[in-house]
């Protein structure tokens, strides 16, 4: 039986074109819902300019997939682990993301 709700985690990945995790998503499924986790720690009060890239970014990103019927939820966070164990401990959900391509 196919998943009727599927999650895209975004990260850093601001794009529709090219996006495998987006499209593979709202191809298997019925309803896609796009998630950014905000890790406060990873903006650091000398990141002004990074925090202020990521807002501007998720702003314009949330418009373009709201076209799509797909809606971006931000959620604000401690740990990425802690959430996304919380998130998919719902069987009725399938989670996507796309790999990052970078050192760690």
């Amino acid at each position: 039986m196919k998943k009727k709700l599927g999650i895209v985690w975004i990260r850093e990945d601001f794009r529709l074109t090219r996006n495998n995790a987006l499209s593979f998503a709202t191809n298997n499924h019925d309803i896609v819902s796009a998630i950014y986790i905000f890790k406060e720690s990873d903006f650091k009060k000398k990141r002004e300019a990074q925090r202020w890239w990521v807002y501007n970014s998720i702003k314009n990103f949330k418009e373009e997939l709201n076209n799509y019927n797909i809606n971006l939820e931000l959620v604000i966070s401690k740990s990425y682990q802690k959430t996304l164990e919380d998130l998919s401990s719902n069987d009725n959900l399938s989670f996507y993301w796309n790999k990052i391509y970078e050192p760690s």
